[in-house]
């Protein structure tokens, strides 16, 4: 009786772990996908305004 406690245990540790790991790895992915959508974002934000913003200081140093 008591090996097949022991199994069961051993089983249920291993199970806990599993799920776990696929938590982690699942709240990893989506914050990945967020910050590629907000770098991707930022980038078209910020390049044009920066691409005029350096077109007028050219401007203004000649």
């Amino acid at each position: 009786m008591m090996k097949n406690a022991g199994v069961f245990f051993s089983l249920s540790l291993l199970f806990l772990f599993v799920v776990c790991c696929f938590m982690l790895l699942n709240i990893q992915i989506e914050d990945y996908t967020m910050l590629q959508r907000r770098t991707k974002h930022d980038f078209e934000t910020y390049t044009p305004v920066s691409y005029v913003t350096n077109k007028i200081l050219m401007l203004a140093y000649k």
